[in-house]
């Protein structure tokens, strides 16, 4: 089983942060490896080219933080696992092949500090117009800190939803917040297509940031305020 991490060096605040995160990133990795699998990376930072077994170097402009994700989904030749850095690992990962799409788990108490506002916005421009799948219904967003499609044909039109997502932010940027949309076209736009399209999918933990057996999320603020030390795990 591949597992995949991105990093963009270019979104991540204070200097502190950046390098509690990498080291995040660090333990993450040779964990992965240390059970057994196959490690990539894609990103603008060749600090971690050593670390992982293969490493696509990135260097492009991007509008959403997280944008680089969308480089391994474009390719669909193998089975892959995208994985963000804070998770760490317990055992092996082992991929929940019987349903569409599996995630990490459930957002929570979030809709109106991260999507309310900028989804009825984005609602209100038209954006159904471009997107069918598109309602702007409430919905208990996806996590996907653990993000990997079993179906490719859902691979295929989230990618696609993806880039019109993006096409139509860039050409309504003065009317919205386009650092909000990033968590809305990485997570609430999939949740939806699933929700109205009516596929299958499995989250691993029923709350964030439990350790759920196999690995435990440490999103968020849960890497600044927490005991936890990746280094010396």
């Amino acid at each position: 089983m591949k597992l995949v991490w991105t990093y963009n060096k270019n979104v991540f605040g204070t200097t502190s942060n950046i390098k509690n995160l990498k080291n995040y990133y660090k333990r993450s990795i040779r964990d992965a490896k240390g059970f057994g699998h196959t490690t990539e990376m894609y990103s603008n930072d060749k600090e971690f080219k050593e670390l992982v077994d293969v490493f696509h170097f990135v260097d492009k402009e991007t509008l959403f933080w997280d944008e680089y994700k969308m480089l391994p989904l474009k390719r669909e030749d193998e089975e892959i696992v995208l994985v963000d850095g804070d998770i760490i690992w317990h055992q092996s990962f082992r991929l929940n092949k019987a349903v569409d799409l599996v995630i990490d788990t459930y957002e929570v108490d979030t809709w109106k500090s991260l999507y309310k506002e900028e989804v009825e916005k984005l609602t209100a421009l038209g954006i159904e117009k471009v997107i069918p799948e598109w309602d702007g219904k409430r919905r208990q967003v996806y996590n996907t800190g653990v993000l990997s499609f079993n179906n490719k044909d859902l691979q295929r039109l989230y990618v696609d939803r993806y880039e019109r997502f993006k096409q139509f932010v860039l050409n309504h940027r003065d009317a919205i917040n386009t650092d909000r949309c990033t968590w809305i076209g990485a997570q609430y736009l999939l949740t939806s297509i699933v929700d109205v399209k009516g596929y299958s999918h499995y989250a691993y933990s029923k709350k964030i940031g439990e350790n759920n057996g196999i690995y435990t999320h440490y999103l968020g603020t849960m890497k600044e305020k927490g005991s936890y030390n990746p280094l010396t795990y």
